[in-house]
C-alpha cells in the first residue's frame, strides 16, 4: 500500500510492540507481588487481566450473567456480592461504569463504605481517550494500585 514508508511502519510496529511488552511487565509485576489475592467485578471485562495478574475471581456466576444479559440480578447473588464487599472479603472491586445499574451500584457503594478500593475497567475507550496503550495502562496501574492498600 506504501512501500516507500515501510521503514516507518517497522519503526512503529516495534515501539508498539515494546510497550505492549511494558504492560504485560506489569501485570507481571502485580502477579508477583499480589497474586492470589481475591477480587469482585461487575461485569466480566477485566477477566484476562485478572487471570494473567494472579488474582481471584470470586463474582457469583449469577451475578455477572444477569448483568451481561441486562436481566435482574438474582437476590442470593446480589446478598453474597454484599457480603464479599462488606465483609471485606476482597482486595478490590473492579467495576466496568459502562454496565453500571441500580444492582452493581449497590455494589459499589457498598465497597466504598466498606473501604473496598473500587477498580474501573472498560469495555472501550472513555471519551476523550485516543491512546489505547495509555488506556489499557491506566487500568494496569489502577489495580495494582488498588491491590496495594
Amino acid at each position: 500500500m506504501a512501500p516507500e514508508q515501510r521503514d516507518t511502519f517497522r519503526r512503529n510496529a516495534a515501539a508498539f510492540t515494546d510497550r505492549i511488552d511494558e504492560l504485560s511487565a506489569r501485570v507481571d509485576g502485580i502477579a508477583e507481588e499480589h497474586g492470589g489475592k481475591r477480587v469482585a467485578a461487575t461485569a466480566p471485562v477485566a477477566h484476562y487481566l485478572l487471570a494473567d495478574a494472579g488474582v481471584e475471581d470470586v463474582t457469583p456466576r449469577e451475578f455477572v450473567t444477569a448483568v451481561e444479559n441486562e436481566t435482574d440480578v438474582p437476590v442470593a447473588a446480589q446478598q453474597r456480592m454484599l457480603d464479599l464487599v462488606s465483609g471485606s472479603e476482597v482486595a478490590a472491586l473492579v467495576r466496568n461504569p459502562q454496565t453500571a445499574g441500580a444492582a452493581t451500584g449497590k455494589i459499589v457503594e457498598a465497597a466504598r463504605e466498606s473501604g473496598v478500593p473500587v477498580v474501573d475497567a472498560t469495555e472501550t475507550l472513555p471519551q476523550g481517550q485516543n491512546d489505547y496503550l495509555a488506556w489499557m495502562g491506566g487500568q494496569i496501574e489502577a489495580l495494582s494500585g488498588a491491590l496495594g492498600r
